[in-house]
């Protein structure tokens, strides 16, 4: 193992709510060693084998993601474990937790990049479980099961039978474009209904997918009332509107829908105000067969592990909805504590995985950036802010 040295480099303090520019000395693992931080300092002098210049960037915490769809594939033509786990390093993840059904052997599949993985079981004895596909009866036993165990059950909101294959909100977009759509009644229907099997059965739950304002002021009042429940929102939800897919086509095909301006912009308030906990990547990769059909043949779905950051900088950062400290909470801290993972509000030499990570840097999203074999992401050819230098996860 040797040595590695970050000059000159911006480091968040969350508990003190301030940044400290230091330099960092720490000794990356390999194979079966572990490594660790030796100094956190100004001016440190060290015959590094390596040495990065952090002039301008931060060092983050490495992000933990809770809401991925990543598998062992089914057929040649879909997203492999290995390209899913690339992906989630390129984009600064150390931690996911995957929606899908773990298969034999995935955790080793995820040691190529010493990433973490959880992944659902369906067993009632874990501490975090999803819930999908249930309906009102089915999902109120599960929860009185969750309540007595202490389980956090992961909802979001599911795809209504009503609305078939629904493209977008029901709207002057759906109506100029001729497409099928869903109204924003039905999102706000589902959170209502967790909301309230949760307060009757003292359940834990953690909701992603939060799109409209509805689900939001849902939220707002049931965190008042004492209710159990922390929220995710994914980066489309906060960045792109109905009629972006007039330009971006079957790729901005995701569930829940995309909403109107309105409804945008009170996710970012619900983001600003802390009634959305954190941000997950909803990262849901599909082959080009799934998305190379017209909009209403296309499959739901977006990859979102790589572009994630970037989302956040773009669009809550630079505009000034949030800070850095906040976006460390967004995107390490909240999603820790709701998982119940050990989680430090300043860098020590306990840490385990970092991001150098640069705010300022303007990139274009393009398809040669992915590192896995989906392509299906919304912001393919945009201009984004924001990038993760490198990860280590010692």
């Amino acid at each position: 193992m040797s040595n590695i040295l970050i000059k000159n480099v911006r480091i968040p303090s969350l508990s003190k709510r301030r940044l400290e520019s230091c330099d960092l000395l720490f000794v990356q693992g390999e194979k079966n060693e572990k490594g660790k931080i030796l100094e956190i300092s100004k001016r440190i002098t060290d015959n590094a084998s390596r040495i990065i210049d952090g002039e301008g960037d931060f060092i983050l915490p490495a992000f933990i993601d809770l809401s991925a769809d990543i598998h062992h594939p089914d057929n040649p033509e879909r997203e492999t474990v290995m390209g899913g786990s690339l992906s989630a390093f390129s984009g600064g993840y150390s931690d996911l937790l995957v929606k899908s059904k773990g298969d034999e052997g995935i955790e080793d599949s995820y040691s190529y990049c010493k990433l973490h993985i959880c992944s659902d079981k369906n067993d009632k004895n874990v501490p975090y479980v999803y819930a999908k596909g249930l309906n009102i009866r089915e999902l109120r036993d599960f929860m009185k099961e969750s309540a007595e165990n202490g389980s956090v059950i992961f909802l979001s909101p599911e795809p209504d039978p009503l609305y078939h294959n629904s493209c977008v909100t029901e709207g002057r977009t759906s109506s100029l474009l001729g497409l099928p759509c869903e109204p924003v009644l039905a999102e706000i229907r589902r959170i209502f209904d967790c909301l309230t099997l949760a307060d009757e059965r003292d359940a834990r739950i953690h909701i992603s997918g939060i799109s409209c304002a509805g689900s939001v002021e849902l939220i707002r009042r049931a965190k008042a009332d004492g209710i159990k429940v922390t929220a995710s929102t994914s980066p489309v939800y906060f960045s792109l509107k109905d009629d972006d897919i007039f330009f971006i086509g079957a790729n901005a095909k995701v569930y829940p829908p995309l909403r109107g301006e309105s409804d945008r912009l009170a996710v970012i308030e619900g983001i600003k105000d802390g009634t959305i906990d954190c941000i997950d990547s909803g990262h849901t990769p599909r082959t080009q067969k799934e998305k190379g059909r017209s909009i209403i043949e296309a499959q739901y779905g977006a990859i979102g592990l790589q572009s994630c950051f970037s989302a956040v900088v773009t669009y809550l950062l630079l505009p000034g909805h949030i800070d850095i400290f906040r976006l460390c909470e967004l995107l390490y801290l909240a999603p820790a504590r709701i998982l119940g993972l050990k989680a430090s509000e300043n860098l020590d030499k306990d840490c385990r995985a970092f991001n150098l990570a640069s705010i300022s840097t303007e990139f274009i999203f393009s398809k040669s950036y992915l590192k896995g074999k989906s392509t299906n992401s919304p912001f393919i050819n945009m201009s984004l802010c924001g990038n993760i230098r490198e990860t280590f996860i010692l």
